[in-house]
């Protein structure tokens, strides 16, 4: 990955890989940041379906990359219900 990679290729490769790694698909990127080695991206994935929808439990995960553009890491740093609202 070159220095000048585009936000949007670094987004769209970690939610692939993220996929890949867990078998969560990302239902959205809610946070990016330019770190001194990489990219740390906030993916929120719905980790358990309910119905209704409003009682799903979804997390935040915190994933960081290397200088390849690759995942290097990643946690989940919350979970919640899809019915609380955002803090």
């Amino acid at each position: 990955m070159s220095a000048v990679e585009s936000a949007a290729t670094v987004v769209a490769r970690v939610r692939e890989q993220f996929q890949e790694l867990t078998g969560l698909p990302a239902a959205m990127v809610s946070g990016l940041t330019r770190v001194e080695d990489g990219w740390q991206v906030m993916v929120d994935v719905v980790e358990v379906r309910r119905i209704p929808d409003t009682a799903s439990v979804l997390a935040t995960y915190r994933v960081g990359t290397g200088p390849s553009g690759d995942i290097a890491g990643y946690e989940r740093v919350r979970r919640f219900s899809r019915s609380e609202s955002a803090s």
